[in-house]
C-alpha cells in the first residue's frame, strides 16, 4: 500500500509507536526504562490498542514526569509489563520511522544522544517509493548554505552583462575591451594570461633598466676620474637605444599616460610616461650636444625612466593577477550572497537600537545570481588613478619651472633638462602605482581560501563604514551545534504527537532545532501537520494553532503568559548546571513535553566573530528560538552580551524582504553565504581602506621631502649629488617603506 495515501495516525500507529507513558509495577514512578519499553513495541507492528478500564490507569502524576532518565542513574534494564498483542497486518509496508529511536539523555560531558533513524536500513528492508530521503529536504525548504568547493548550481549562470555606465580604467580599456568580447568562459584564463606577459615585460625592463644604470655608473666614474672629460658617444647611444626599445615594447602605457594627460583623464601611467619622455629627451639632447657634459652636475636619468616603465608594467601584472584570482568566485556557478546595507535610516536604527550609540550601518547578507560588472570594478580607475593625474600635471609644471629657473641662471641646455627630470621624476613615485593594487592583491589571496570577495576600491568603501551586521542564529548555531539531549514528556502524552507537533511548527517558523526533528521523522514532511497563525514573541517563543489546539513552544515565560503551570526553576537548574537548555511544549493549554537541547560553540562562528569585533563590527541576531539570547551566546563564545541584540519581532517581516534572492548585485563584496565568508569580507575591506590610507600618506611625504630636496641642490649647484643611481635608490627606498608598513597591517 502507498505510504503517502496513508493518514498520520495510521504511519505512526503501523511504525510501532503509541503512547509513550506506561506503568511499570516493578519500578518507581519517577524511574521509566524507556530503552525496553520502546524497543518492545517497535519490535513487532501493533494495530490500535483496545480501551482500557478507567480503574486501571496509573495514579495521577507530576505533569513534568521524566520521560528519559540519565543513562548513569539507571542500573539494569526493566522488562516493563507485555500484553498479549494481534499479529500485524499484512498489507502494512510502511517503515518503522522511529526505529533506532536513542532515547537516553546524557550530559554534555559526555557523548550526547542522536535521535534519528537508520534510514539505509528501512529501504533495504521495507523500502517506501515516494518517501523523501532524510539526507534530501524538499525543494521549497530554503538550501543550506555551503561552501562553493561542496556545490555547485545545476543550471548554469549567464554571462554577466556590464553596465553602460560601468568604465575601464585608461590603462585596461583596450584589454578590456578584448575581454568583453571573449567567450564568459575564456575571461579567467585571459586575465591570467594578461599578468603574466605583463610581469614578464615587467622584469625584462627591470634588467634593462640595472644594465643601464652599470654604465651610467662606468660613465660617471669615468668623469670623476678625469676631471673635465666628456663621456663618449658609444654609451649615450647604447643608453638611448635601449631607452628607446623600452619605450617600443611599453607603448600601451606610453599611449595610455600621453592620451590621459591631453584628456585630463584619471591615469596613474601619466607620471610614467611623461617621465620617461623626458629622460628620452635629455638623453638625445645630451648625444646631440656632447660638449657639455663635462659639467659634474648633468647627470644621466634614462635607467630612472626604464625603472619607472618596468614598475608600471608590474602594477599592471598585480591588478591584472587580482582580477583573475576574484574571477574563481565571481565568474563561478557556486552561490554568491552580498554584503547589502539596510538602506532605511530609521529601520538601520531599529535593527540596532541598544546596539551602539549615534550613526549606524548595518549589512544584511543577501542572495544573488549574478555578480554584474565584474570585470569594469576589477579594472576600473581609483584613486591610484587620480593621483596619478595630479602629481602628473603638477610634475610637469614643476619640471617646466625648474628648467627655466636653472637656464635663466646657468645659460646651460643640459643642466636644465637634468633639473627638470630630477623634478619630475621624483613626483612621479612608484608608491602610487601600487597605493591600491597592493591592498586589494593581499585581500584577494586571503578571501579566495574562503570563497569571498573584495573587489576594487569601491569595497573599501562600502565595508568600511558597516559597523553592524544582521544575521540568522543558524549563523551562530548550525545544525552540527545543536543537539536533542532528552525529552520529557507528562503523563499519558504520546511521545510522536509531541514530535510532530514541535516538528510541523519548527520547520515552518525557521528554527534553528528543526532540523533535529526533521531527522527524526526521516525527513518525512509530508507528515507534518498544518500550522495556522504563527507568531514569535520576543524572548519567549513561538505560538501557532495547529488544527484547533493553540500550540506553545519556548521558555516557562512564554507558558506563564499564557497561563499554563511550569516546572519550579529548581528543575531548570538541575539542567543549566550542565550546560543545557530547556524548551517547553504546550498543546491546548496543557504541558505536554520538554526537550533537553545542548548547544556547543561553532569554530567557524568563532573565528568570524572575533573578526567582526576586532573591527568594531556589533552583531544583531534573527531568532525565533527561546534559548538563543545574548547573554547565552555571550557565554559561548567568551565575548560581552553587549556584542548581540535579538532583532524584535515586529522586524522580521523587515528582515525577510532584505533576505530573498535578487538577480543581480556589483561584484565589490561577496561570499558564499557562510557567517565565516561573510565576516572575512567585511573584515578585509576595512583593513585594505587602511592600508590604503597608509600608503596615500607616504606618498605625500616622499614627494614633498624629494621636491624640496631636488630644489635646494638646483639652488646650490649641486646636482651632482643626485645621480641616476642615488635617484633610484630614493625611489625604491620609499616604495619599500610603503610595502613594509602595510605588510605590518595585519589581515
Amino acid at each position: 500500500m502507498d505510504s503517502s495515501n496513508k493518514s498520520i495516525e495510521e504511519i505512526l500507529l503501523e511504525a510501532g509507536i503509541e503512547s509513550g507513558a506506561r506503568e511499570d509495577p516493578a519500578g518507581s514512578a519517577d524511574d521509566v526504562d524507556v530503552d525496553s519499553l520502546l524497543a518492545s513495541l517497535i519490535q513487532e507492528k501493533k494495530s490500535p490498542p483496545a480501551a482500557k478500564p478507567k480503574e486501571n490507569r496509573p495514579p495521577e502524576e507530576d505533569p513534568t514526569k521524566v520521560f528519559y532518565q540519565r543513562a548513569k542513574r539507571r542500573t539494569a534494564p526493566k522488562t516493563p509489563v507485555q500484553e498479549p498483542r494481534p499479529e500485524p497486518k499484512q498489507a502494512a509496508n510502511l517503515p518503522p520511522i522511529f526505529q533506532n529511536f536513542q532515547n537516553s539523555y546524557t550530559p554534555p560531558s559526555e557523548e550526547p544522544g542522536k535521535f534519528q533513524i537508520d534510514v539505509d536500513k528501512i529501504r533495504a528492508e521495507q523500502p517506501a517509493p515516494q518517501a523523501i530521503p532524510a539526507q534530501k529536504l524538499p525543494e521549497e525548504e530554503e538550501p543550506q548554505r555551503v561552501r562553493p568547493a561542496e556545490k555547485v548550481r545545476e543550471k548554469p549562470l549567464e554571462p554577466v552583462q556590464n553596465g553602460a555606465s560601468a568604465q575601464f580604467a585608461p590603462a585596461f580599456r583596450r584589454l578590456g575591451q578584448k575581454l568583453n568580447e571573449a567567450p564568459y568562459s575564456a575571461q579567467a584564463g585571459m586575465l591570467g594570461g594578461a599578468s603574466r606577459s605583463a610581469m614578464i615585460l615587467g622584469l625584462c625592463l627591470l634588467a634593462a633598466a640595472v644594465c643601464c644604470l652599470g654604465l651610467t655608473l662606468t660613465m660617471e666614474i669615468s668623469r670623476l676620474q678625469n676631471y673635465g672629460s666628456v663621456p663618449g658617444r658609444v654609451p649615450l647611444g647604447i643608453l638611448l637605444a635601449v631607452g628607446a626599445a623600452g619605450g617600443a615594447v611599453s607603448w600601451e602605457i606610453l599611449e595610455s599616460g600621453i592620451t590621459s594627460l591631453f584628456k585630463l583623464e584619471p591615469n596613474r601611467e601619466i607620471p610614467l610616461a611623461a617621465g620617461y619622455l623626458l629622460c628620452l629627451l635629455q638623453t638625445l639632447g645630451q648625444l646631440l650636444f656632447p660638449k657639455g657634459l663635462a659639467n659634474v652636475n648633468i647627470q644621466f636619468y634614462m635607467p630612472v625612466g626604464l625603472m619607472l616603465l618596468g614598475f608600471g608594467w608590474l602594477s599592471r601584472a598585480m591588478t591584472l593577477k587580482t582580477a583573475a584570482i576574484n574571477a574563481k568566485f565571481a565568474l563561478s556557478d557556486y552561490d554568491k550572497y552580498v554584503c547589502q546595507p539596510v538602506d532605511n535610516s530609521r529601520l538601520a536604527a531599529d535593527m540596532t537600537k541598544g546596539l551602539m550609540e549615534g550613526y549606524s550601518v548595518p549589512v544584511i547578507n543577501r542572495p544573488t545570481d549574478l555578480l554584474g560588472d565584474f570585470l569594469p570594478i576589477s579594472l576600473g580607475s581609483d584613486s591610484s588613478d587620480s593621483a596619478g593625474r595630479t602629481l602628473g600635471l603638477i610634475g610637469i609644471v614643476a619640471g617646466v619651472a625648474m628648467a627655466g629657473f636653472t637656464f635663466l641662471f646657468t645659460q646651460h641646455k643640459n643642466l636644465a633638462l637634468t633639473a627638470a627630470a630630477a623634478m619630475l621624476l621624483v613626483l612621479a613615485p612608484m608608491t602610487n602605482l601600487f597605493a591600491t593594487a597592493h591592498p586589494l592583491r593581499r585581500g584577494a589571496r586571503l578571501l579566495n581560501r574562503v570563497s569571498a570577495l573584495a573587489n576594487g576600491e569601491q569595497c573599501t568603501q562600502d565595508g568600511g563604514e558597516v559597523n553592524a551586521v544582521v544575521i540568522d542564529a543558524a549563523d551562530l548555531l548550525p545544525s552540527d551545534c545543536v543537539t536533542l539531549s532528552g525529552i520529557k514528556t507528562s503523563k499519558g502524552m504520546r511521545i510522536d504527537e509531541a514530535i510532530l507537533d514541535a516538528a510541523s511548527i519548527l520547520v515552518q517558523s525557521g528554527s534553528i532545532l528543526s532540523h533535529i526533528f526533521l531527522e527524526i521523522i526521516g525527513g518525512r514532511k509530508d507528515l507534518l501537520r498544518k500550522v495556522d497563525s504563527i507568531s514569535c514573541e520576543d524572548g519567549m517563543g513561538i505560538t501557532a494553532w495547529i488544527g484547533k489546539k493553540r500550540v506553545l513552544i519556548g521558555n516557562r515565560e512564554l507558558l506563564e503568559s499564557h497561563g499554563v503551570r511550569t516546572p519550579s526553576e529548581a528543575y531548570e537548574q538541575k539542567f543549566r548546571k550542565e550546560g543545557c537548555d530547556l524548551v517547553y511544549l504546550s498543546s491546548a493549554g496543557n504541558l505536554t513535553a520538554v526537550f533537553v537541547i545542548t548547544l556547543e560553540p561553532s569554530q567557524d562562528a568563532d573565528n568570524a566573530i572575533q573578526m567582526l569585533l576586532e573591527n568594531d563590527i556589533l552583531m544583531t541576531v534573527h531568532t525565533v528560538d527561546s534559548i538563543v539570547t545574548k547573554n547565552r551566546l555571550a557565554q559561548l563564545y567568551y565575548c560581552e552580551p553587549s556584542c548581540f541584540k535579538i532583532l524584535p519581532a515586529r522586524l522580521e517581516e523587515e528582515w525577510k524582504d532584505r533576505r530573498t534572492l535578487v538577480k543581480m548585485k556589483p561584484a565589490t563584496l561577496a561570499n558564499n553565504g557562510s557567517f565565516l565568508s561573510m565576516a572575512a569580507s567585511l573584515m578585509v575591506s576595512r583593513r585594505m581602506r587602511v592600508m590604503m590610507m597608509v600608503s596615500n600618506i607616504i606618498q605625500l611625504v616622499s614627494v614633498l621631502l624629494g621636491a624640496g630636496l631636488v630644489l635646494m641642490l638646483a639652488v646650490m649647484e649641486s646636482m651632482s649629488q643626485f645621480s641616476a643611481p642615488v635617484l633610484c635608490g630614493y625611489l625604491l627606498l620609499w616604495l619599500g617603506v610603503d610595502l613594509l608598513i602595510q605588510k605590518l597591517v595585519r589581515i
